[in-house]
């Protein structure tokens, strides 16, 4: 998928791959992104974790964000990462 738009209120967002830039929001679910090759991303959710697994062709700026719930960023050491929760672990 090349760009990705998802948006949810009570359910979780799980994709394959993104390949350039990723707008996934939801209330109460998790997001998971299995490969992000994106330049530009952005997880967020209230009630839910995030887990988003980088490869070495994405590029540019990431950011995921939850209130209550777990943020997982694997390969992401390259990449320009903003991530914060109230109530849970950034790992």
């Amino acid at each position: 998928m090349k760009v990705l738009e998802a948006e949810t209120h009570n359910g979780s967002v799980l994709v394959d791959t993104v390949d350039e830039e990723m707008e996934a929001s939801t209330h109460n679910g998790s997001i998971t992104v299995g490969a992000y090759n994106g330049r530009r991303g952005s997880a967020r959710t209230h009630n839910g974790g995030v887990t988003i697994s980088a490869t070495p062709a994405a590029s540019g700026r990431l950011a995921a964000r939850t209130h209550n719930g777990n943020i997982q960023v694997r390969g992401a050491g390259h990449l320009d990462l903003k991530t914060s929760t109230h109530h849970g672990r950034v790992w």
